[in-house]
């Protein structure tokens, strides 16, 4: 048990210290609303701070020939009250609102981090309020991410 959380801390930092700053991401490896992403590591962002349709939706679709587990790292979360963002499998479970990974993240304020069996995902953000002004900027990686551990 205790290898899986030291592998599980691992895959954390890996992903925190390759997603420091979003300029460090390639431009074209970085998307924004509606945009589809099929590189194995990106980041998204919220273009329009508010959020002036209600909803924005990126979708993660890595072209790679074996399965792969996307992380996330939901790096700032500066979000209104009413606002949720909620995780789904693939674009028809994000259009249908159906099978979401996790509960929906509400009122965050700070990073989280989400590690999936999933080689697709569609992240969510959902809001009323227009006029108020939203941070929103995550990180992917699909690459394998594990560190042998000796026993």
């Amino acid at each position: 048990m205790w290898k899986l959380a030291l592998c599980a801390i691992f895959c954390y930092f890996f992903i925190f210290i390759n997603s420091q700053n979003i300029d460090d991401i390639e431009l074209g490896k970085i998307v924004t609303c509606g945009q589809n992403s099929t590189h194995a590591v990106g980041g998204f962002k919220l273009s329009i701070t508010n959020l002036s349709d209600g909803v924005c939706r990126w979708f993660i679709e890595p072209e790679v020939n074996s399965s792969v587990q996307i992380k996330l790292f939901l790096q700032d979360l500066f979000l209104h009250e009413n606002d949720s963002v909620t995780i789904f499998k693939g674009t028809e479970e994000c259009d249908n609102d159906t099978l979401s990974i996790i509960p929906p993240l509400r009122a965050q304020n700070g990073s989280v981090t989400i590690i999936t069996n999933e080689s697709s995902l569609c992240i969510k953000l959902s809001g009323t309020d227009k006029s108020y002004i939203r941070k929103f900027i995550g990180f992917f990686v699909s690459q394998t991410c594990s560190f042998p551990i000796p026993p």
